[in-house]
């Protein structure tokens, strides 16, 4: 971390890692809006072209496609801290170096973070690492209206029906039911996430930054940069959609909407789950979720979820 961080220094890299559908997405854009960070610089919202994830399914584009490919897909988008070589290292940095920013922090959001943290951490020893954590349950079922939506069925991801974050051994996480296949790719994800908790900064749950988004923005921005809390800084508290499992959920991603806030009814388009589908994941998931509660307790105000 670099707490006095000036305009004139390079700035501050924070980067959020995170399941998809955890609230990565709603992290940057909240993120994004504050003075201090830069419109985010990066090809493309993620990053992929930055990183070597293209095409992002299946990458081939140095230095992170060249490590996939190189173990057949094997390892997923994990990357082990071993792999942060020199040439690895130079070009990233110098990748960096050439965006052009000139506020205090920059931020990438890419979920497949969340599998490479020691590889982070090794390349960018100073970067501020955030994971957002979102409880099985919702997460699991925004995970679902990905395969369930007609306009994703020619996408690419399609190929290796799988889509997001492949863990390793991801392809004998493969399923006809899709909520197995959802379950196990979070109970592997999150399993990664646990294990290198140590290079993670701060941890932040869905529901608590729907609740205080501006407490978070500006814990971040603190802890990151060494900018103080901004009164002038507020964002209303948002809508948690973490119950839509129980109630059915239209299938569009609420990031493809402009505003964050006064969300109109929309059609239910994805059936809740039932009881039974409920029971299911929450036992399938219950270690891993239980050590993030725990975690939580610790921590005061952790990622704390609850359904």
């Amino acid at each position: 971390m670099n707490p006095d961080n000036p305009l004139n220094r390079q700035p501050q890299l924070i980067l959020i890692s995170g399941l998809q559908k955890s609230g990565t997405s709603l992290l940057l854009r909240l993120l994004v809006e504050h003075t201090a960070v830069a419109e985010n610089p990066f090809d493309g919202v993620e990053g992929h072209a930055y990183w070597g994830n293209v095409p992002s399914h299946s990458p081939r584009e140095f230095p992170a496609g060249t490590i996939y490919t190189s173990q057949d897909g094997n390892a997923g988008h994990e990357i082990s801290g071993i792999a942060a070589d020199h040439r690895v290292r130079r070009v990233l940095e110098e990748r960096l170096a050439a965006l052009t920013v000139c506020k205090p922090a920059i931020v990438n959001k890419n979920p497949y973070h969340t599998v490479r943290l020691p590889w982070l951490k090794a390349i960018f020893p100073q970067s501020f690492i955030v994971a957002t954590v979102r409880h099985a349950v919702p997460n699991i079922y925004s995970l679902l209206k990905k395969y369930v939506r007609q306009d994703e069925c020619d996408r690419p991801w399609r190929e290796d029906r799988w889509y997001g974050v492949k863990p390793r051994y991801w392809r004998h996480m493969l399923s006809a039911d899709l909520q197995t296949q959802c379950a196990r790719q979070w109970c592997g994800v999150m399993s990664k996430l646990w294990d290198d908790r140590a290079h993670i900064d701060l941890f932040v749950s869905y529901r608590q930054l729907c609740l205080n988004p501006a407490r978070v923005v500006q814990r971040i921005l603190a802890e990151a940069c060494g900018i103080e809390p901004d009164c002038a800084v507020h964002i209303p508290r948002l809508q948690c959609f973490d119950d839509e499992y129980r109630r059915g959920a239209p299938l569009r991603s609420k990031n493809e909407l402009d505003r964050l806030d006064a969300i109109a009814p929309e059609p239910i388009e994805l059936p809740p789950f039932s009881a039974g589908e409920i029971a299911r994941i929450e036992a399938q998931c219950a270690e891993i979720q239980n050590n993030f509660e725990v975690l939580s307790h610790s921590a005061g105000d952790g990622p704390s979820e609850g359904t």
